[in-house]
């Protein structure tokens, strides 16, 4: 017998846009990507993204304030594809080692924007995945929206301190950076 597509059987189907230039052009993401989004719940993207695989024009993005950007795509994207929520994070680069980093989450009514952190970086990779895992496992455990972006984004403002590209730290190590503005990196 045929099994359904588990989109109709309530699985939840998240997908992280994470496009890379030497991978693929983005003609052949724009194609590809697009044919998945219909399915997808939840999705990971930056205005990047918005703009140059799904085609969304902007008049705001290419201003300083980059959640002016965020304000005008976001509703544009909900239009077209049924998401439930859509996560991004902005990062400002002060220097090779120091950036300003935050993370946004889109419900469809508003954008939850995290707490801002000013990181030194030890090691960049897996940031990227640890705010997504730090989004998952909150949305899962049935956390408000604003909780879900405090928790993604300490998620990975914590990584960067940590060597190699696995998060190894726990939920009490996220919650204290994100409630409290304390987590050891001496451990």
């Amino acid at each position: 017998h045929d099994a359904l597509p588990i989109y109709e059987i309530g699985i939840k189907v998240s997908f992280d846009f994470n496009y890379r230039s030497k991978l693929w052009s983005l003609e052949e993401a724009s194609i590809r990507i697009k044919k998945i989004l219909p399915y997808v719940n939840i999705a990971f993207a930056g205005y990047l993204d918005f703009i140059n695989i799904l085609g969304f024009k902007s008049e705001t993005c290419y201003e300083e304030d980059i959640l002016k950007c965020y304000e005008e795509l976001y509703p544009k994207v909900l239009e077209k594809y049924n998401f439930e929520y859509i996560a991004s994070s902005i990062r400002k680069t002060v220097s090779a080692s120091k950036n300003i980093y935050k993370g946004l989450v889109y419900d469809g009514k508003s954008i939850n924007i995290s707490k801002e952190y000013e990181i030194e970086i030890i090691d960049r990779v897996g940031s990227g995945d640890a705010f997504t895992t730090g989004f998952l496992y909150s949305y899962l455990m049935g956390k408000s929206s604003e909780y879900i972006v405090q928790f993604a984004t300490a998620s990975a403002a914590i990584k960067h301190t940590i060597h190699g590209d696995t998060n190894i730290i726990n939920k009490s190590d996220i919650e204290n950076l994100f409630e409290k503005d304390s987590f050891d990196v001496s451990r």
